[in-house]
């Protein structure tokens, strides 16, 4: 007498009835695995995929917020450079002088020594207003802004009306940008 038995499990009549239509079917066990796989593979990607533009989000608002400290800072310099009268021109300078670095403070304050003769001479008063601004170039230390003002003037030669394209180059100095150079590549006067 044979004692052998077998230990495979009995066919399952659903999934091995040739008649029942196929999406009646079980699905074997080891589809299902792999399935599950498939899926927790994708999961996976999707959460890396995820997690990346996440970082790769918070990189590009550090960026452009980096542009917009720059772009406020140059345009309030170039705003103020262009604001002055005969009365206050004192006061000008020390407005301008914390908002240069080191160097260019210098150089201003070599400079304006003759503006401000001038300035006191014809009675000259400016009131500077902000057109547009365009970062040029940023990093963690330096950044070039493009700035347009234009000024309206006034003085015992009467008015005239004034407009600039400067182009100002910044140093983050203490974690604040101040302006390293600045010149103007474009200006124009008109009565």
């Amino acid at each position: 007498m044979s004692t052998e038995h077998d230990l495979s499990p009995a066919p399952d009549p659903e999934t091995t009835n040739p008649d029942q239509p196929e999406h009646q079917r079980r699905v074997p066990p080891a589809l299902n695995r792999l399935i599950a796989a498939v899926l927790a593979v994708v999961l996976l990607a999707a959460a890396v995929v995820a997690g990346f533009l996440v970082y790769n989000r918070g990189q590009v608002e550090a960026e452009l917020e980096e542009r917009a400290d720059a772009a406020r800072a140059a345009e309030e310099f170039v705003v103020r450079f262009n604001t002055y009268d005969a009365e206050t021109v004192e006061g000008y300078i020390d407005a301008l002088s914390p908002m240069l670095t080191t160097s260019a403070r210098a150089e201003f304050e070599k400079a304006i020594q003759d503006t401000t003769t001038l300035i006191r001479e014809t009675e000259l008063r400016s009131e500077g207003e902000l057109l547009a601004s365009g970062v040029a170039s940023v990093d963690q230390d330096d950044a070039t802004v493009l700035v347009a003002v234009d000024a309206d003037a006034d003085s015992i030669a009467g008015p005239i009306q004034r407009h600039f394209r400067w182009e100002i180059d910044l140093a983050r100095v203490d974690g604040d940008w101040l302006v390293d150079d600045f010149d103007p590549v474009a200006g124009q006067a008109s009565p």
